[in-house]
This record gives C-alpha cells, sequence and structure tokens, in this order.
C-alpha cells in the first residue's frame, strides 16, 4: 500500500471534522472544553468530551461516521499508543498512518482496543496540531478552519 501523503492526510483529519460536526448533537458539541482537553484521557479526548468516554457505544457510532483513515499504534516505536504521537510531526508519524478505517479500533464485542486511533485522534497529539481551534470549529464558535 503507498503512504499516504501529509496534503491526503490532512483531507481526511478535516473529513472526520466536517463530519463530527455535522453529526454530533448540539450537547455533544458544548461538552467541547479546550481547558480540560486531554487527548491521552478516554473522557477528555475529542470523542471522550463529547460523548462522555470515547470507549461509549456513542463514540464508536460518531466514528463509525465521521472516521475515515486510522493509525496503526500498536506498532509505535515503544510500543506505547497514542503517547508515541505525542510532540511528533507529520515525518515521523507518516509510516504509521496505514489505511481506510473500518471499525478496526473496536472489537466484534464494541469495545474499543486502542489498536488504532482515528485520523483527527492521532493529528491532535501532533506538535502542529489546532486543537483549540479544532474545538472552536466543531462548536460553531468559528467558521472556518485550515489545518
Amino acid at each position: 500500500m503507498s503512504r499516504v501523503t501529509k496534503k491526503q492526510f490532512l483531507a481526511d483529519v478535516m473529513h472526520e471534522i466536517e463530519l463530527l460536526r455535522l453529526n454530533s448533537t448540539e450537547a455533544e458539541r458544548a461538552n467541547l472544553n479546550f481547558s480540560q482537553f486531554d487527548p491521552e484521557k478516554p473522557s477528555k479526548c475529542i470523542y471522550g468530551q463529547m460523548t462522555g468516554d470515547c470507549e461509549s457505544k456513542r463514540a464508536k457510532e460518531l466514528m463509525d461516521i465521521s472516521c475515515k483513515r486510522v493509525f496503526n499504534i500498536v506498532n509505535g516505536p515503544n510500543g506505547n499508543g497514542a503517547t508515541d504521537l505525542l510532540n511528533k510531526t507529520f515525518s515521523d508519524i507518516k509510516h504509521w498512518i496505514n489505511g481506510d478505517y473500518k471499525g478496526q479500533t473496536w472489537n466484534g464485542d464494541g469495545e474499543r482496543t486502542y489498536r488504532y486511533l482515528s485520523a483527527l485522534e492521532g493529528y491532535i497529539n501532533l506538535n502542529s496540531a489546532k486543537n483549540q481551534d479544532i474545538l472552536h470549529y466543531i462548536k460553531g464558535e468559528i467558521k472556518t478552519l485550515s489545518l
């Protein structure tokens, strides 16, 4: 499989953001709070803040609707999953971006396995991520977003 370009990756992240904005409820969007945002915590990451827990059935529904691409985080250099993405650049992590989302971050029982992250979940860990702008955009507080 050929590797994704940065432009393609950012388009996939933006796709996920747009569909989260479109398909989340007003209450879910209102839950987003940058001062409490922590991409490493299941209740404080983007899906976690919106739904209460990124392992919830609703988080899976939103991910199934919006996610287009995944990271294989199990194979990170230290085996620490999302933590391995922190403070990295696209060039550092592009080899982990490995394919279309097909629900592979969830097992057959609907439980989160954390073998994979969505493109957005991976992006928000990078050192250049515009997390505050993303949250404001999803909430409708700003009209445009440029990654």
